[in-house]
C-alpha cells in the first residue's frame, strides 16, 4: 500500500511532462492539493513540532481564544495566535499541515507560472524550477515546523510583486510586516528588502561585507537589542536568537551533515545566479530583485555556522532562485563567455543536487511518510 501510494506520488509530478503549458495553472492547483491531503492525513511521530501544535490546537478548543494569545508562544505574535485559533474551529488537526502545505506551495508555483507566462518563456524551464523546488524544498520540515516555512513562501510570493512587477509595493510592504507577526524571521528578510533603498555603490559594498560577517557580530546584536527587552516583539527575537546555540542545533540534527548537503545547493545556485545577473542587465525590472537575491546570499553564507539559520533561509534562497532557473533555462539567446559555465553543465548540476535531495529525504525525514 505504501508503495502505491509513492507510485502515485511519482506519476503525478510527472505529469507535468505531458501537460500543456496552458494547462499548468490547473496542475499547479492539483498538486498543492494532493500534498495538503498527504498533510491533513500525517501523523507525527513524538518529538515533532507538530505534536506540540495540535496540543495548541486541543487546548485552543478547550479553552478559547484566551489560551492561544497568552500562550508563551503567540503572545507577541497576535496574527499567528490568529491563524492557529481560526484552524481550531475547523475541528481537525490536520487542516493545520494541509492548509500550510497548500498555501506554502502555491504560493510558490503561482510565481514561478506568472514569471514564465509574463516572459513568454519555454515550458522546460519551469519544469526545471518545479522539480527543483518539489526535491530540494523539505516537504516534512514544512508540515511539521509550519509557521517559518509558510511565512518564507509568502514573503517571496509578495517580493515578487514588490520588485519585479514593481505592483502594489505598499501592500506588499504590509504584507511584510504582518507575516513578521506570524514568525519573527521575517524581520531579516524585511530589514534586507529597507537596505535596498541605499543605492550607493560603495555602501552596497559594505552592506554585503557585513551580510557576510553578520554571525561574527550576533553578540553585538544581541546585546544591543538586549536594550529594548521592554519591548515584546524585540524581547522575543532576543530570546530566539539567545537559544540557537550549537549545543541545542545538535541535539535536533546531524548538524555537519545538514550543513553540507545546503551547503551543495546554495552553491549551485550561486553559479546559477551569477551566470544569470549577468544575462539580465537589460531587465530594469529584475535589477532590485537580483540586488535583493544577492544580499541574500551574502546573508545566508554569512550563516554557515549558525545552523537554525542557514538551512531556514536556504530554503528561502531556494524560492528566490527559482526566477533565474526559469529565466536561464528559457532556450532565449544566452549571453556566453569564458567566466560563464555552459547551460547544460549547470543543468546536470542541478539534476545530480534533486536526485541527491531526493535520496537524502526519503532515507531520512520522509520515511516517516510512509
Amino acid at each position: 500500500m505504501e508503495i502505491f501510494k509513492l507510485l502515485i506520488i511519482i506519476i503525478l509530478f510527472f505529469m507535468i511532462f505531458i501537460i500543456k503549458k496552458k494547462y499548468l495553472k490547473i496542475y499547479f492547483i492539483f498538486v498543492s492539493i494532493i500534498l495538503a491531503i498527504i498533510a491533513f492525513n500525517f501523523e507525527p511521530p513524538k518529538g515533532y513540532d507538530l505534536v506540540r501544535h495540535y496540543s495548541m490546537l486541543e487546548n485552543c478548543r478547550q479553552y478559547g481564544w484566551e489560551y492561544i494569545i497568552n500562550h508563551r508562544d503567540y503572545n507577541t505574535l497576535p496574527v499567528g495566535a490568529i491563524y492557529m485559533y481560526a484552524i481550531s474551529l475547523l475541528g481537525n488537526n490536520g487542516f493545520l499541515p494541509a492548509i500550510t502545505s497548500f498555501i506554502t506551495y502555491m504560493s510558490v508555483f503561482i510565481v514561478m507560472y506568472k514569471f514564465c507566462e509574463e516572459k513568454k518563456y519555454t515550458k522546460e524551464s519551469i519544469i526545471f524550477a518545479f522539480f527543483t523546488f518539489v526535491a530540494v524544498f523539505n516537504y516534512v520540515g514544512l508540515i511539521s515546523g509550519i509557521r517559518n516555512n509558510l511565512c518564507l513562501a509568502l514573503y517571496f510570493y509578495f517580493l515578487y510583486n514588490d520588485l519585479v512587477k514593481n505592483k502594489n509595493v505598499i501592500m506588499s510592504m504590509v504584507a511584510y510586516v504582518v507575516l513578521a507577526f506570524i514568525h519573527p524571521s521575517i524581520f531579516v528578510l524585511i530589514f534586507i528588502r529597507l537596505l535596498l533603498y541605499l543605492k550607493n555603490r560603495k555602501v552596497s559594498l559594505l552592506i554585503k561585507i557585513g551580510l557576510l560577517s553578520w554571525s561574527l557580530l550576533k553578540n553585538l546584536v544581541v546585546g544591543f537589542l538586549a536594550n529594548f527587552t521592554s519591548i515584546s516583539i524585540i524581547n522575543l527575537i532576543v530570546q530566539k536568537m539567545n537559544s540557537y546555540t550549537v549545543e541545542e542545533a545538535m541535539a535536533v540534527a546531524n548538524v555537519p551533515l545538514y550543513t553540507f548537503v545546503y551547503c551543495t545547493i546554495d552553491i549551485v545556485l550561486l553559479l546559477i545566479f551569477f551566470k544569470y545577473k549577468r544575462n539580465s542587465q537589460e531587465d530594469a525590472n529584475l535589477q532590485k530583485y537580483n540586488k535583493f537575491v544577492t544580499y541574500m546570499f551574502c546573508f545566508v553564507f554569512g550563516a554557515i555556522y549558525e545552523y537554525h539559520f542557514f538551512v531556514r533561509m536556504s530554503n528561502f534562497l531556494l524560492m528566490l532562485n527559482l526566477i533565474p532557473i526559469i529565466y536561464l533555462f528559457s532556450k532565449k539567446s544566452i549571453i556566453n563567455s569564458k567566466y560563464n559555465i555552459p547551460n547544460s553543465i549547470l543543468k546536470i548540476m542541478l539534476v545530480v543536487e534533486i536526485v541527491a535531495f531526493l535520496i537524502f529525504f526519503f532515507m531520512g525525514q520522509y520515511q516517516v511518510l510512509f
